[in-house]
């Protein structure tokens, strides 16, 4: 996870005459009580507006995990979830991109530090972390591919920090591919410390890993 900024005013899909009529058909199922589902929101949150702008505003990766999207099975997610928060589904603020795995691993979970602040927004204290309103380094850190607390967290960042791992940091399928890509990383480095008292350059560059646009560069910024 590595700090974002979403890019404004918000796609021009989202203002579109059909998301209100959407929204509008829901609320009235809301207030009959009757169950609204995904075929109630359609596709209108993911035209290729919205899902290419994140794409830009999140350098092709996943906004949990940053692995690298472009060749992979790819959602436009809700940060809250739109079963739960139906009037926020086309919010772009709410509106995030991320894997399938992330994606699946999620669900319709939003942990809060305290349920009874639920659907009051300017009272909820989220525990999954959103990389574009806080900074993900405040709270999570690396030892080589595990993701772990920052040290000397306590309280609700720690609580936050947590949350946000054990939900979709630190599965197993996630860790082996960090750990091939750290793998690598450290052998480069190894080696080009080696090779350049020869005048040898292997063309690495440790910048190129720290950079936002590399996959899993959150975890070459903060090794603890």
């Amino acid at each position: 996870m590595i700090k974002l900024e979403k890019t404004y005013p918000a796609p021009a899909s989202l203002a579109s005459i059909k998301c209100t009529e959407a929204l509008t058909k829901i609320q009235e199922k809301v207030k009959k009580g009757e169950k609204i589902n995904a075929k109630d929101f359609g596709t209108l949150y993911k035209q290729n507006d919205v899902k290419g702008q994140l794409k830009i505003d999140q350098h092709n990766k996943c906004v949990y995990c940053e692995t690298n999207l472009l060749d992979r099975q790819k959602h436009v997610e809700h940060y809250r979830p739109k079963s739960k928060y139906w009037w926020l589904a086309y919010d772009w603020d709410n509106l995030f991109g991320c894997c399938c795995s992330c994606n699946n691993a999620k669900l319709a979970q939003f942990p809060l530090e305290n349920e009874s602040t639920r659907f009051n927004l300017p009272k909820e204290i989220p525990l999954l972390i959103n990389p574009y309103k806080e900074d993900p380094s405040n709270y999570i850190a690396f030892h080589e591919e595990e993701a772990t607390a920052k040290d000397g967290l306590i309280g609700l960042q720690k609580q936050k920090a947590d949350t946000t791992i054990d939900m979709l940091l630190n599965r197993e399928d996630l860790k082996m591919r960090r750990r091939e890509a750290w793998s690598t990383f450290s052998i480069l480095e190894q080696s080009y410390s080696l090779l350049s008292h020869w005048g040898i350059d292997n063309g690495f560059r440790r910048e190129d890993y720290l950079n936002a646009n590399h996959e899993f560069s959150g975890m070459f910024q903060n090794q603890q």
